[in-house]
């Protein structure tokens, strides 16, 4: 899931993101583009599906041999 897509669910406020998953707004801020995992699963449950999981986002590249 895209730290795009949540922020513009939720209007663009950190603030609203972090009271939804109960965490701090700066923990929001320091997300990387892809947010964390266990944080797309919960959004998906809170929004009700609105909110969609990626799972290829977070697949680990294979190694080739």
């Amino acid at each position: 899931m895209k730290k795009d897509d949540v922020l513009k669910h939720f209007g663009d406020d950190s603030y609203a993101v972090a009271a939804a998953l109960g965490i701090t707004r700066q923990a929001v801020e320091k997300w990387p583009p892809v947010i964390p995992e266990r944080c797309a699963y919960r959004l998906v449950a809170l929004t009700k599906g609105r909110l969609k999981m990626t799972p290829a986002l977070y697949e680990k590249p294979r190694r080739r041999t």
